[in-house]
């Protein structure tokens, strides 16, 4: 405040140990030490007391240097979602003043108490009345934002971008490549994958265990887990409790070593890595139950459908109606295979970890096509060598089983009574499968029953799961609508279409948290001004 007399002082982040701040022991010395060798007659003077006294100083300059009224704001959670409590002055200035000072939330507050800048006009104009939000338009006029008025009161919303002819020629030219990743992008927003996959823009990323590092912590510790037993060659049902345990640390140590490096040392990595261990440990368990009741083996971990050695599938390759190619390739989290008179049954597995559901119907939409799109690339590979990996020779024939999604989320569960049979149900219940299966008695009674996507009544798959499988009709049906769908996104990339669009009919789920909409500046003028 330097000082400066202000008629109404705001002082913004009166949070515990924000403001006043708190002042932290960094030094080598602690302050018992620092008192321990002031007396022994060195130059080292304790200062954590004087570093309190300061920050309590520097609240206070700011607190007096009002006229009028000082207005402390706290927020009762930070950005990332954790709750936060406010700084001790506020509870006790209201203690002090017998109910006179009062914490108010700030949407409760009148917009004449709201508004203190021109973001602030901005943001709660759309809250205001038609006479409020009136004034407001005169006040930034007033002020020299008149130009800002206008330009919110304007749609901005770019529904109708298209490259140049020149930008077409340069960006598309011959064959395209591409991944589920890139076609959900497109699909979501055009503009999105314009300015993420052409111009090669970076959102940037927070340094911290997010959800894409526990994905990939989860899937390690499944692939080294699995790996280790086919190497050592033994079998999920050799391993006890103790032995799971063992083998499932070892596979995230591994992991974690690789990643994390040093920062495993840290105390707080340490912790957050301690609890996914063991929340990855039912996973571990439920798959060593499925396959101790199961024909399907793992024969294959992260496995690269690019072609580009002897023993790995070929891409997929779709011809587009404008002469050239798409070629559709990626990485398959897990392929099972169950071999039958020299034919190999193969099942992709993938790993979710987030809550999004299957539906089949999401096909015809562009949606989780992932899966059959490997699918497609597997059965549709016939190089003798990556047969041999499979278990077949050269004559035998690749048959599609299926595609089965695992959902691995980390999570705890709750259970109404203290029983360890309540318990490992609701740990299988969260562990479901989806996906689709080929209509076959003789692949479906080599897997696990009760680890499909479909419910079985009787012995019969149950009418309502039907839905879930597929015969030989239907997976050339799903490879013909594969197809359609891969033609229509290429040939709306090569027409050159950049909209900045979302795919959700509110217009909100995908803008809300791009991390470009800084730059597309797409947003409905509603809500400022009319």
């Amino acid at each position: 405040v330097r000082g400066t007399l202000g008629e109404n002082v705001y002082l913004i982040g009166v949070n515990e140990g924000e403001f006043p701040g708190t002042a932290r022991d960094d030094a080598y010395f602690t302050e018992r030490e620092k008192i321990k060798l002031s007396s022994l007659g060195l130059a080292i003077d304790p200062d954590l007391d004087r570093r309190t006294a300061r920050e309590y100083y520097m609240f206070s300059r700011a607190f007096c240097s009002a006229r009028g009224t000082v207005s402390l704001l706290y927020s009762k959670k930070n950005t990332k979602g954790k709750e936060i409590k406010a700084a001790e002055p506020i509870s006790t200035l209201v203690k002090l003043s017998d109910g006179k000072i009062t914490v108010e939330k700030i949407s409760s507050l009148p917009l004449g108490r709201k508004v203190y800048s021109t973001r602030s006009a901005l943001t709660y104009a759309k809250e205001a009345t038609d006479n409020e939000r009136r004034q407001l338009e005169n006040a930034l006029c007033a002020i020299g934002d008149g130009e800002l008025v206008k330009m919110r009161s304007r749609s901005s919303v770019n529904d109708n971008l298209s490259l140049t002819d020149e930008g077409l020629a340069y960006i598309y030219r011959g064959d395209l490549y591409l991944s589920q990743t890139r076609i959900d992008t497109f699909k979501s927003c055009p503009m999105n994958y314009f300015l993420r996959y052409n111009l090669k823009l970076d959102e940037g990323e927070r340094a911290e265990l997010g959800n894409n590092i526990i994905g990939s912590f989860i899937h390690s510790i499944l692939e080294n887990f699995f790996l280790t037993l086919k190497e050592n060659g033994t079998a999920v049902t050799e391993l006890d409790a103790e032995k799971r345990l063992k083998l499932t640390e070892r596979s995230a140590k591994k992991y974690l070593s690789e990643a994390f490096g040093e920062a495993m040392n840290q105390k707080r990595t340490e912790v957050a890595i301690s609890r996914l261990t063991r929340a990855a440990l039912p996973v571990v368990e439920g798959l060593c139950d499925e396959f101790s009741d199961c024909e399907f083996k793992p024969v294959f971990f992260e496995l690269k459908t690019d072609g580009r050695a002897v023993d790995l599938p070929d891409p997929v390759v779709f011809d587009t109606e404008d002469g050239y190619r798409t070629i559709i390739n990626g990485t398959v989290d897990r392929v099972d295979a169950f071999i039958k008179d020299n034919n190999a049954y193969v099942r992709v597995i993938d790993y979710k970890t987030g809550t999004k559901d299957f539906k089949p119907d999401d096909m015809k939409e562009g949606k989780n096509l992932q899966m059959f799109l490997y699918l497609k690339a597997i059965t549709e590979t016939e190089k003798p060598a990556f047969k041999e990996k499979l278990g077949i020779d050269e004559n035998g024939k690749i048959i599609p089983a299926g595609v089965i999604y695992v959902k691995t989320r980390v999570k705890d569960v709750t259970v109404d009574l203290p029983s360890d049979e309540l318990a490992t149900a609701e740990v299988k219940r969260i562990q479901e499968r989806q996906g689709m299966l080929l209509d076959e008695a003789e692949s479906l009674s080599a897997m696990n029953a009760d680890y499909l996507p479909v419910k079985f009544k009787g012995g019969e798959v149950d009418a309502r799961s039907r839905k879930y499988l597929f015969d030989t009709e239907g997976w050339e049906n799903i490879s013909e609508d594969l197809g359609k769908v891969i033609n229509s996104v290429s040939m709306d990339m090569k027409k050159g279409n950049i909209n900045a669009t979302s795919s959700d009919k509110s217009g909100q789920s995908t803008c809300g948290y791009c991390g470009f909409r800084s730059v597309c500046r797409n947003y409905n003028p509603k809500k400022f001004f009319t």
